[in-house]
């Protein structure tokens, strides 16, 4: 998606902000990515740079199309998709619209705020845009019934919304959000009060409050749904919608905005200094910002790095799991949770899936298959011979439908509940 607005598209905005959103506030989520949100974000900034004007000429129709499909795959992603979209559909609403013409050429100084930009969304389209989201999300949840991975996510945010100001400080949620605010989230305050501070010093106060309300919203929202859930991996995931609420005041306002002559980034060269001292700090103001921009690479991959241990333990976990089963003589197992530690485990529920490819790297003939239960009985006695697990919430396939080979079920009996300790 990097590559298509890069190159494809020639979008620099999209394409570095799809770069921000996949390290700016991820350590959790880079080794447990299953999250759609993840992918519905990073595909969201394609569909926007589709609808950007370019060269202030109509839209071709095929971009159009093509950014149809992409709204209605973005929306059909993931529930809590709603709200990058809605943010970034304000933010270009309360931004300046794009000239219809190029501006004045003699304009070299005074205050250019109030100028329009070439890369906003004029009006008319914005309400186009909004009716079309309009159409999709109703044909998701009123004319077409969700999934049930929809239906459920959706209840849970709306049925366990109960705002107490209390639960809400009590909350294990609360904790862990404060607590990550020194790792993994270390720059979503200084990279909020930098936007924030900078729409103020332009005055544009309307676009000041936008991020904070947004941000200040959504972390209420996701708060609220894990009040006493300790899976900060998943926690977390739901949280990088908080990097669109930094990364699209940044690319598109604060960094070109400090890059500018009158910027905080930007010495204006003395009118009485020669003319290649003035292209001399033209050149320097790049090396700056892209010297910035590894910084802030560097600093967040160290970040994500620094995250592996709790998933390099898991794997060493899950690994000791496979080579113990081999003293049962079994090959489709069932386990009671708990015989798990659930602290290192942290899921179960993909572990039948993991544990069978795991021993099919050994050869195909070496697959085995182990379930986490919470009633490893029930369990064993709903499965039949040949099923496999994949995941404990979705219906289980044969083996005998699997490519033989690289997977080869070498035991023909049933489940077997068995005891680890």
């Amino acid at each position: 998606l990097f590559s298509i607005c890069l190159h494809g598209l020639r979008d620099k905005k999209a394409a570095f902000a799809i770069l921000l959103f996949n390290v700016l506030l991820v350590g959790d989520s880079f080794y447990w990515m299953q999250n759609e949100l993840l992918q519905a974000i990073s595909l969201m900034f394609v569909m926007w740079s589709l609808w950007m004007p370019r060269n202030r000429k109509p839209l071709p129709r095929r971009e159009i199309g093509l950014g149809i499909l992409l709204a209605v795959t973005v929306i059909y992603y993931h529930p809590l998709v709603f709200f990058p979209l809605a943010f970034v559909w304000i933010f270009f609403w309360l931004r300046p619209k794009p000239m219809t013409a190029p501006p004045p050429t003699s304009v070299t100084s005074g205050n250019n705020d109030a100028m329009p930009n070439n890369d906003s969304i004029s009006q008319k389209n914005l309400l186009a845009v909004a009716a079309l989201f309009a159409l999709i999300f109703s044909s998701k949840y009123i004319f077409r019934q969700p999934n049930f991975y929809d239906r459920g996510m959706t209840g849970q945010y709306v049925r366990e919304f109960n705002l107490s100001p209390v639960r809400f400080l009590q909350s294990q949620s609360l904790h862990d959000f404060l607590a990550h605010l020194n790792d993994n989230f270390i720059l979503l305050l200084p990279l909020l009060i930098l936007v924030t501070g900078f729409y103020i010093w332009k005055k544009r106060y309307r676009m000041a409050a936008l991020a904070p309300v947004a941000t200040a919203g959504y972390c209420l929202l996701v708060m609220q749904r894990f009040l006493h859930d300790d899976r900060w991996y998943i926690q977390e995931s739901h949280y990088q919608a908080l990097a669109v609420f930094l990364i699209v005041p940044l690319v598109w306002d604060v960094l070109p905005g400090l890059a500018m002559p009158n910027g905080l980034f930007r010495k204006i060269p003395s009118t009485t200094k020669r003319s290649d001292d003035s292209k001399s700090s033209d050149r320097a103001v790049p090396r700056r910002l892209l010297l910035l921009a590894g910084c802030l690479l560097l600093f967040r991959i160290t970040g994500i790095w620094n995250t592996h241990h709790a998933y390099t333990t898991r794997l060493a976990y899950v690994r000791g799991f496979v080579e113990r089963s081999k003293s049962a003589g079994k090959r489709k197992l069932v386990i009671a949770e708990s015989q798990a530690d659930r602290k290192t485990l942290m899921m179960y529920w993909g572990l039948p899936f993991e544990t069978f490819q795991m021993s099919a790297l050994e050869s195909p003939d070496s697959v085995r298959a182990i379930a986490v239960s919470e009633n490893p009985d029930s369990l064993t006695g709903r499965l039949s011979c040949d099923s496999m697990v994949t995941f404990l919430m979705i219906p289980p396939i044969a083996f005998g439908d699997l490519p033989p080979v690289y997977y080869r079920m070498q035991d023909t009996s049933c489940w077997k509940n068995i005891q680890t300790k």
